[in-house]
């Protein structure tokens, strides 16, 4: 199953616990700031990644480009706000900007001080389009988002977390070119790094690691008569990845993963749709 946010196709767009099995997970999307949702569960074009079963795409939408606008929602379990705005007087350009930030953590603790575990997030979203041209149009996305999970144990055992931290950012730069109403050419690079580092009540590291991933993906659209749509374009991809684990007793440590690697990936593809 592929998850995508503005085209960034990635497995690490959650908060959750890494580097440790049975944990749940929670979005790295803000849905205060999506334009649209598509789920696409059958076969479909392979413009993003190579998942073979289905895919849920996000899309975040631009800022108002009226005026100044700001809300803030409260839930049960998290608060956030939203800001967003036009750049400069001709209505060319617009920004967004939201936080959020949970406390359930907090809650549990103060309904149930024994609770064996808590879980927080914290997160952060920004989005700015410029119209460079009136057939150019330039976005960047930033995203980041900060994980902790705590785990209590009276008493403690040399393996009990406190803290395990996730931390994610992604740069995202798009550019859409428009030079006639039947052709349509897309650019997009961005830049992923996730790490993760779980520390014991001691203060020692039981699990750390890192993932990076940069991606330029190119494509085009034509519409060489009306029913008609060709398709294409093409990718490339360099991802690293870092990975150790380890165990301790009252007396030793014990290493059980130390790996590294990295790896270049690139691919292409095309489409023909006929709509009579």
């Amino acid at each position: 199953i592929g998850i995508a946010v503005d085209g960034v196709d990635s497995p690490l767009l959650f908060h959750t616990v890494r580097g440790v099995q049975d944990t749940g997970s929670l979005g790295l999307i803000n849905s205060d700031i999506l334009e649209s949702a598509t789920l696409l569960a059958g076969p479909h074009p392979q413009r993003l990644g190579s998942h073979l079963g289905s895919r849920l795409d996000f899309t975040t939408r631009d800022g108002s480009r009226e005026r100044l606008t700001v809300r803030g929602m409260v839930s049960a379990s998290a608060a956030s706000t939203v800001w967003e705005g036009p750049l400069g007087s001709g209505q060319k350009a617009s920004w967004l900007v939201t936080v959020r930030k949970s406390y359930i953590d907090w809650l549990l603790r103060q309904i149930d001080p024994t609770t064996d575990a808590t879980f927080g997030f914290t997160d952060t979203q920004g989005r700015f389009t410029f119209d460079l041209t009136p057939r150019q149009t330039l976005r960047v996305t930033m995203i980041a988002g900060r994980s902790v999970l705590r785990e209590v144990e009276e008493p403690p055992n040399h393996n009990t977390l406190d803290p395990a931290t996730t931390t994610t950012y992604i740069g995202n730069v798009q550019w859409r070119f428009t030079p006639s109403a039947q052709v349509s050419i897309t650019q997009q690079a961005y830049v992923l790094s996730a790490g993760y580092r779980n520390q014991v009540t001691d203060g020692r590291t039981r699990e750390e690691g890192s993932d990076a991933d940069v991606t330029w993906r190119g494509g085009a659209e034509w519409n060489p008569r009306p029913g008609h749509l060709i398709e294409f374009g093409a990718q490339a991809q360099r991802l690293e990845a870092s990975r150790i684990d380890r165990r301790f007793t009252s007396q030793a440590e014990f290493l059980q993963q130390d790996s590294s690697g990295q790896a270049w990936s690139t691919a292409g593809w095309g489409q023909y749709r006929w709509t009579p």
